[in-house]
């Protein structure tokens, strides 16, 4: 049995009390405690349950509420007047602001006959998806754009795999390792664990970075000659033994050598081969 149902007891629109006796769509038969009433039918609206079905509903200022004819209601405001029968405020109605007691009745002003359509039923929460994070510390991430145009050293940048170390306090962005820059989630793409790749001692690579002492530029392709500590040493254009991490390397280009008999693939996906060896002496 539902808070309408037969042998519930209720409170109507203006106060008075009874228990409902029989029911169709919409509306209720009360029959009331006063006798000089009687039995009445009443719009299901204009009627509250009472006792353990009642509403439990205390109005607070700033809050959402849902209305019996479905409306949403609020922000609430506390009126600060002196009115305190009807100590609460908010926009709608027909006549533009709707008055309300603390226990979700409304008044739409002058006490007009749709007053009860506007009563409060529950509170209202807007229900925001949760999202999980794009990014968590530790994640190695690809710096793939720099969307703050005025800090053109960042340019620098792109195109480093870098590993999160920190989230900003004002979480704008994160922290990564070995650097004091910091990066907004746009800027950064995911990497998928599949592109790793682990250097080894012999293998060409191509530096991302520069140096400040000039030792080198970005696009310089060095030999790995071991490893200290995580981090890449090689040898710099003067001669001198460096280190870096690993992040600010990729795979230096191949240089691919034709031999006879093989078929290759162009630039434009196209085969082409077999290779012949031509002897062609030029006098």
């Amino acid at each position: 049995m539902g808070k309408y149902g037969i042998g519930k007891r209720v409170r109507d629109d203006e106060g008075d009390e009874g228990v409902i006796i029989n029911k169709r769509k919409g509306e209720r038969l009360v029959e009331y405690d006063d006798v000089a009433y009687g039995a009445i039918w009443r719009k299901k609206i204009y009627l509250t349950p009472v006792g353990a079905d009642a509403p439990s509903i205390t109005v607070e200022a700033g809050k959402y509420y849902k209305a019996i004819n479905g409306d949403t209601i609020g922000p609430m405001r506390h009126q600060g007047d002196g009115n305190d029968y009807w100590p609460f405020r908010a926009d709608g109605g027909p006549f533009g602001e709707l008055y309300y007691k603390e226990d979700g009745k409304c008044n739409t002003g002058a006490s007009g006959p749709d007053s009860p359509n506007y009563n409060l039923v529950e509170e209202w929460i807007e229900e925001t998806p949760t999202q999980k994070p794009k990014f968590k510390v530790g994640d190695k991430v690809r710096i793939a754009r720099n969307s703050r145009k005025d800090c053109t050293w960042l340019e620098d940048e792109i195109g480093k795999t870098v590993e999160l170390s920190s989230r900003q306090p004002t979480e704008e962005g994160w922290g990564v390792k070995g650097s004091v820059f910091w990066w907004p989630d746009c800027d950064l793409d995911p990497v998928d664990e599949s592109e790793a790749v682990d250097f080894k001692v012999g293998d060409k690579v191509e530096i991302l970075t520069e140096d400040e002492c000039g030792g080198f530029s970005s696009g310089d392709t060095f030999e790995v000659i071991g490893f200290d500590d995580g981090c890449i040493e090689f040898i710099d254009n003067d001669g001198d033994k460096r280190t870096c991490l690993p992040e600010y390397f990729k795979p230096a280009p191949t240089t691919l050598k034709i031999e006879a008999g093989k078929i290759y693939r162009d630039a434009y996906g196209q085969k082409v081969g077999p290779y012949e060896i031509v002897s062609r002496r030029i006098h």
